[in-house]
């Protein structure tokens, strides 16, 4: 196994497509997702700054209205209007429409054994690793988390 006090930089995945916040939305379902395979993605600025994070369930949850989410049983509802509205949609909205602040982030230096508890505490799907003028050096998920250091 892995030292525990081995840092994130060793560990991280460096090659990581960032989108830009100028993006359609249609062009990052159509590609982005599909090819990456991810839950999230970053999306940078041209300076390759990190300005927030997109992720499937951002665009899913921004196509079901508050009222469904709150509502026990479904069962009454065979069709979704609103995934048909976001599909009409989706050409004129932007990522920054839909992306989210990445609250969490991680220095290349930082302890794994801290990076880990704090992916697992706050269940994030993965966890950018940016240097200190927020620059995306790279991302940590638990894949790497599992092949890297568990099994190291």
């Amino acid at each position: 196994m892995t030292d525990v006090v081995s840092e994130i930089r060793q560990q991280m995945m460096r090659r990581v497509s960032a989108l830009s916040f100028s993006l359609s939305l249609t062009g990052v379902l159509r590609n982005a997702f599909s090819e990456e395979r991810r839950r999230e993605l970053p999306v940078v600025d041209k300076d390759g700054i990190v300005q927030g994070v997109i992720s499937c369930e951002d665009i899913i949850r921004r196509a079901i209205p508050d009222y469904i989410m709150m509502l026990e049983n479904l069962s009454f509802i065979n069709q979704f209007e609103p995934f048909e509205n976001l599909l009409k949609e989706e050409r004129k909205m932007l990522v920054k429409d839909v992306m989210a602040e990445a609250k969490h982030a991680a220095s290349p230096g930082m302890p794994l054994f801290q990076l880990t508890v704090n992916i697992v505490k706050n269940s994030l799907p993965s966890l950018l690793v940016v240097g200190p003028d927020r620059k995306l050096l790279g991302v940590i998920t638990y894949i790497e988390l599992v092949t890297n250091v568990l099994r190291g």
